[in-house]
């Protein structure tokens, strides 16, 4: 019932109420990770290639990384959400596992070019570590490519903090390996932990200053999505906060192991 009427809702929120009915008597089918199908039927006034171009504004209203709609007839149509994104692990060469110390490593594959030569992400360097910007459309990836880069991550040492302004949408499937912040309506709360990341970066760079070896220390990464929507939350005051923490987190991260 729950997808049912998100579905519905959906397409409310689309202005496509008069134009799409969900089937009714029908079992929503239920897919790997989270995804689902459901059939519904178009009404005068839309025609398959209409629906199709909006399949991006469903994702988005469906909070799902994929919607994709199939022809089954005249007028019926079968609407597929999913999260795009398997249940499997990447694999990772068994020399990077240990089953007593979890590894520590600097980077990470995260698919293939055109080429098909595997793709590595540098998240970490002798010096410090690196800052990544995840750009495009709903339903291209980012998600997803989110969820492979933190995949690779979770068998490591590396501390992870994910920031997720969708209420955790994707986020809290993980909650086990991470801490979660995702509460869009509490901004402040999303402050205050950018303001102690750039405690722990001055603190760590004190060390070095100091002539320690701050390699020797556990390695952060934070996960931030869907930043626009917390940089335009709260006061004006709030949102000047976020964008003086965070450029300031960035301009410093490189030396930090952050």
């Amino acid at each position: 019932m729950f997808k049912r009427g998100a579905v519905q809702g959906a397409i409310k929120a689309l202005g496509f109420e008069a134009n799409i009915q969900i089937v009714t008597f029908q079992k929503v089918k239920k897919l790997s990770n989270r995804g689902f199908s459901l059939k519904l039927k178009l009404l005068p006034g839309i025609d398959f290639k209409t629906l199709e171009k909006n399949s991006g504004k469903f994702a988005v209203a469906l909070k799902r990384e994929n919607v994709s709609f199939k022809k089954l007839g005249r007028n019926f149509v079968l609407l597929v959400a999913d999260n795009g994104f398997p249940i499997q692990k990447p694999y990772y060469p068994s020399e990077f596992r240990s089953t007593l110390v979890p590894v520590s490593r600097s980077s990470f594959p995260i698919g293939v070019d055109l080429y098909g030569n595997e793709t590595s992400l540098p998240i970490f360097s002798e010096v410090g570590g690196s800052t990544t910007l995840i750009g495009g459309n709903p339903g291209f990836g980012k998600s997803s490519l989110i969820k492979i880069i933190f995949l690779g991550l979770s068998e490591t040492n590396t501390a992870l903090f994910w920031l997720d302004a969708k209420y955790g949408a994707d986020a809290n499937q993980f909650r086990a390996r991470s801490e979660v912040f995702d509460n869009p309506k509490n901004p402040q709360a999303f402050l205050d932990f950018i303001v102690k990341l750039n405690q722990l970066v001055d603190e760590r760079n004190n060390f070095r200053g100091m002539g320690k070896d701050i390699s020797l220390l556990r390695k952060v990464v934070v996960f931030i999505d869907e930043w626009a929507v917390l940089a335009n939350s709260g006061s004006k005051q709030l949102q000047t906060d976020f964008a003086k923490e965070l450029k300031g987190l960035i301009s410093e991260i490189g030396r930090a192991h952050v």
